[in-house]
């Protein structure tokens, strides 16, 4: 009945035409949506591109003799199998109708199958066939036409340029402060294409750039700490400019990172690029429907990386954040293509071959044999020696790999742990723990090494706490006279000292540098807190980190931490402050150095024993293995 009110017959493609309508009204709705984002307004209304005046101010006067009329442009659009779909048809008149508004016309280059689909949308498409043989037709169309070339990606919602002061330093919240301060100016595709030709044709050098294009990312702001302009970097395939004159065409080798390539191949012939840092676009990629995304795999990916890396192998180097990427970065030795490194790498080699003998050989069996406690000693300097424990210190990382890493060092030796322990990266390959990971766990806190103090000999001495359970607590593991099969190993205190110093600790005020929380003492080997190493440790009740028996480690912490968002620990001046309300208290059978005469009640010792054959210390907290660790040193 409704086919017959209406005089016709209904098809689909009637009810695909209305949702072609409705996607240019999404299309001017995106655009729309996101000059606001640049211009961070909530105002209603129509937000249209800024003068070109304003962005041509950036350029200098003899820079500003180059800016091209518009007709000096061929616009190119790569598309493919994108015409068929709505989130397509959007996206194709949302860079569609920015060409137009600017003034110009594009031509759409398409695959075969699809250019009937882009002519029905009223495009004007070309027949371009797939990726890089279309980018190569629209190169040979512009230079028939005498005309610069002007290739655009088909998801581009806005162009943006930034100008304003550079930051002062290389740190992240400078950088973002002077990207957040600068101008931000909504540009035409027509008024960017122009700009950057005219910095290429401006500059002073006799061999002039003859491709161009934008900063990769779509924020800019790391870029404010150098030059806004770059003349040996990568050009990102969305939008570049190439000029009159330039004869390098696409590698149709290539399906996928084809702008990589073009890149180098305009640096090798032509001496460099210009990439305006500062200029941006809003664009989509990975979730697009069609276009390269059909091709784009994890194998593909892989082949299109060795044919770039053969080609330009001092270029380009993995991505170390992002599967499947490379970073490029031209040599300064301009040796990209590495035949100067082969060179010296091949007459290095036939040397060492004219003069190896069995006395080298010998040398590099040596030099294997080497220990790993001196390579730490020798290359790392500012790490911890090689005999040094490393204890969690209970921090977790957002890396989950990371905090594996480290409760599996827990309680090991550097030497026992560097080159030898193997572990799982974030991408779950297995490779070893290194000095790199160290540096890394140390300075960010999720380690803490623990080494022997040498201190003047006193009349104080510390007490040791037992680590074994089926030892009495209040019972020294070793007595200064000796036992039967016991050797003194050093002042301690007796039970009676033992408890006196617990009884100090509870009613006194040198210990209540202790200010809260909880002792923990005969820790199980397997407690995932500290390692079984240690006899004593000590746990913030707030935060639940767990540290090693020292006033050291539990003044640091306490007057730093917040209690994860908590108002912060205060500090206490009495016993029952220390002890009471709730806060922890340290159990009976905490050992405790005593005070020496030396020491005040603002700054108590921290020593658990004290060897007789050097004078060295150990730590409150310190175990049966660290003193006879340390006895060994002696020969004992």
């Amino acid at each position: 009945d409704a086919e017959k009110h209406d005089g016709k017959e209904w098809t689909l493609a009637a009810g695909f035409n209305g949702q072609v309508k409705l996607a240019k009204l999404q299309a001017m709705e995106a655009i729309q949506l996101a000059r606001a984002s640049i211009k961070e307004s909530s105002k209603g209304g129509q937000i249209d591109v800024d003068s070109d005046k304003d962005l041509f101010a950036v350029l200098n006067s003899t820079e500003r003799k180059f800016i091209p009329k518009k007709e000096e442009f061929h616009f190119c659009v790569v598309s493919a199998r994108r015409a068929t779909k709505i989130e397509g048809v959007r996206d194709i008149f949302m860079v569609q109708s920015q060409l137009l508004e600017a003034g110009v016309t594009p031509t759409w280059y398409v695959d075969e199958d699809s250019v009937g689909d882009y002519k029905a949308l009223g495009l004007k498409a070309v027949v371009g066939g797939k990726l890089t043989p279309s980018r190569n037709k629209a190169l040979e169309d512009a230079r028939r036409l005498n005309k610069v070339c002007v290739q655009v990606s088909d998801d581009i919602s806005a162009w943006e340029y930034r100008d304003g002061e550079k930051a002062a330093a290389r740190d992240d919240t400078l950088m973002n402060a002077a990207h957040a301060a600068a101008k931000r100016l909504i540009v035409s595709p027509v008024a960017a294409a122009s700009f950057i030709l005219a910095k290429m044709r401006g500059v002073p050098e006799d061999r002039k750039p003859k491709l161009g294009g934008v900063y990769m990312l779509g924020s800019c702001a790391r870029t404010f700490c150098g030059e806004a302009f770059a003349r040996k970097h990568f050009i990102l395939g969305d939008f570049f400019v190439v000029d009159k004159g330039s004869s390098v065409n696409f590698d149709e080798k290539l399906t996928l990172k084809e702008d990589y390539d073009f890149a180098c191949s305009h640096i090798r012939a032509h001496g460099g690029v210009m990439r305006c840092n500062r200029m941006t676009l809003n664009v989509k990629h990975y979730s697009n429907s069609g276009g390269a995304v059909t091709v784009r795999n994890n194998d593909s990916e892989k082949r299109n990386i060795q044919v770039l890396t053969g080609k330009w192998p001092n270029a380009f180097r993995a991505n170390p954040k992002r599967k499947n990427e490379v970073i490029m970065r031209w040599p300064a030795d301009d040796d990209a293509e590495g035949l100067k490194s082969s060179k010296k790498k091949g007459a290095k080699q036939a040397s060492k071959k004219s003069v190896r003998s069995k006395k080298v050989s010998d040398k590099k069996k040596t030099a294997v044999k080497k220990t790993v406690a001196k390579k730490v000693q020798k290359v790392c300097a500012d790490l911890p020696s090689g005999k040094a424990i490393l204890t969690w210190t209970g921090k977790e990382s957002k890396q989950e790999y990371i905090s594996r890493r480290c409760k599996k060092v827990n309680g090991k030796a550097v030497q026992t742990v560097i080159g030898l322990l193997k572990l799982k990266d974030s991408s779950g390959a297995e490779r070893t723990y290194g000095f790199a990971d160290l540096r890394y766990d140390l300075k960010s806190g999720y380690l803490k090494r623990s080494e022997m103090v040498r201190e003047p000999k006193s009349e104080a001495c510390g007490v040791h706490v037992n680590i074994s359970s089926n030892i009495s607590a209040q019972q020294p593991l070793f007595t200064g006279t000796g036992g039967p099969q016991r050797q003194s190993l050093g002042p301690v205190a007796s039970s009676s000292s033992v408890q006196g110093a617990t009884t100090n600790a509870q009613t006194s005020g040198p210990f209540c540098w202790l200010r809260f929380g909880t002792v923990l003492d005969d820790l199980k080997p397997d407690s995932s807190l500290v390692s079984d190493h240690l006899a004593v440790a000590w746990q913030c009740p707030r935060c639940r980190h767990t540290f090693r028996f020292t006033r050291r480690d539990i003044g640091q912490h306490t007057s730093q931490c917040d209690g994860d968002g908590a108002d912060g620990h205060t500090q206490p001046t009495t016993a029952e402050e220390v002890c009471g309300e709730g806060r922890g208290q340290p159990a009976a059978n905490a050992a405790m150095a005593r005070p020496s005469q030396e020491t005040s009640a603002d700054q108590p010792p921290a020593i658990g024993w004290r060897c007789d054959e050097c004078g060295s210390t150990l730590p409150v907290g310190c175990s049966a293995l660290d003193i006879l660790r340390h006895r060994r040193s002696h020969g004992l």
